[in-house]
């Protein structure tokens, strides 16, 4: 008797073991079909099947660009930015008003004051690419460079020749200093205006430039919300981030300033611009799907 209930036993235990056996075979089966109706498909990377215009607003100008999906995950930005070329009028003061002559005799300078005008480059092309972790959110990391100019702003003398007056007066107080240094006389300083350690004189043509430069190429990082290609017709697009220009160069007519020039007084402008190797970005962005 117990040897066949012990038998008996046995065989529900077989049967249990093969009804999984057999709901396994079933899944894997099913599994196997779904997958090979899937390979059938064909697969959509969502490339190229919608194109989106937009214009945009912030701190790298107003612009246009174009935008395409990659894939689910991708969005594909290019395009240009331009800040308006707006111009500023300064007047620096010279560090003199007169000088002695070879002659021994007072020279008075017929202005205290250099007439500058400084203007604003900012013009750049761009591509983005838009990374969406959540396909269904528009909570995106963008990743890309700005390119253009190096130079980001320029500062010159308006009317060209028009610091000639000072070319000469530097001119004549070197011929000066070589001839009245010999009879005992303190040699004087050249004409022009000081920033920091750094005296700003007119070249020989009666012309003064200094220029504030950063790369060429700009990396970009940053993260937003929004679509650059929407789901609906019209969509926004808001991102904050920043352009990597690297440790800007400031030159004056062609000779570049160091950080020593920048120490004394009259130079607090050059060591905070020296300073600015990352510039930040603010953007809105307006666009209306195409297809």
């Amino acid at each position: 008797m117990a040897r066949h209930i012990q038998k008996t036993g046995a065989k529900r235990v077989q049967t249990k073991e093969k009804k999984r056996m057999n709901r396994l075979i079933a899944i894997v089966l099913i599994l196997a079909g779904m997958l090979t109706a899937e390979a059938n498909e064909p697969v959509d990377l969502n490339l190229l099947n919608h194109l989106s215009l937009g214009a945009n607003a912030g701190t790298t100008g107003f612009g246009a660009d174009l935008a395409f999906p990659v894939t689910r995950f991708l969005q594909f930005q290019a395009g240009f930015s331009a800040m308006p070329q707006f111009t500023s009028n300064h007047n620096l003061d010279l560090n003199a008003s007169d000088y002695r002559s070879a002659e021994g005799t007072r020279v008075y300078i017929p202005a205290d004051k250099i007439a500058l005008q400084g203007k604003l480059h900012m013009m750049n092309g761009k591509v983005l690419v838009n990374f969406y972790p959540i396909p269904v959110s528009g909570f995106h990391l963008t990743v890309g460079a700005f390119f253009g100019k190096s130079e980001v702003i320029d500062v010159y003398n308006r009317e060209s020749g028009a610091l000639m007056y000072i070319t000469e007066a530097n001119q004549e107080i070197e011929r000066a200093n070589a001839i009245l240094s010999a009879q005992g006389y303190e040699e004087q300083d050249y004409l022009g205006v000081t920033l920091g350690d750094y005296l700003l004189v007119p070249n020989e043509s009666g012309d003064v430039k200094a220029t504030f430069k950063t790369k060429g190429t700009r990396l970009y990082v940053g993260l937003g919300t929004g679509r650059a290609v929407p789901k609906r017709r019209v969509g926004v697009k808001f991102d904050i981030g920043c352009m990597l220009w690297g440790k800007p160069e400031i030159t004056c007519n062609d000779i570049v300033l160091h950080d020593g020039d920048w120490d004394g007084k009259g130079a607090k402008v050059l060591r905070i611009m020296s300073k600015m190797s990352v510039y930040p970005c603010l953007n809105l962005r307006l666009c209306g799907r195409i297809f």
